[in-house]
């Protein structure tokens, strides 16, 4: 079964700096403890155990993805590009083979401009 990785422990963080409302989505009370307050972090993976016991990597709950070590939000290199000037929709892709962020978009070019480099 496929679930959302969590974690806990002593040297958890206190929640993400000025961002409370960030903060309440991701450090929360441990649901399988009623007793005293445990929080944990919700992570976004996504994973499933395998027949050993091991927890494998599934995918996200969300669109962030890890490029060059960076956590990048996609929705945020999409929002970017609508502000542009002539794009009226974007979409972000990431291709995992090719380690590479593509942009697709839909829009007019301002005058004087080409479509190729």
């Amino acid at each position: 079964m496929e679930g959302e990785v969590c974690v806990s422990g002593t040297a958890l963080g206190l929640g993400y700096l000025a961002d409370p409302e960030r903060t309440d989505e991701s450090f929360v009370q441990n649901p399988l403890n009623d007793r005293w307050l445990e929080r944990i972090y919700r992570t976004g993976d996504l994973a499933t155990y395998d027949g050993v016991g091991n927890l494998v990597y599934a995918s996200r709950k969300d669109h962030q993805i890890k490029h060059l070590e960076q956590r990048i939000e996609l929705g945020d290199i999409e929002a970017a590009a609508q502000a542009a000037e002539g794009v009226r929709r974007a979409c972000c892709l990431y291709d995992h083979r090719c380690k590479r962020i593509h942009l697709v978009y839909m829009g007019t070019l301002p005058k004087g401009s080409s479509s190729t480099p």
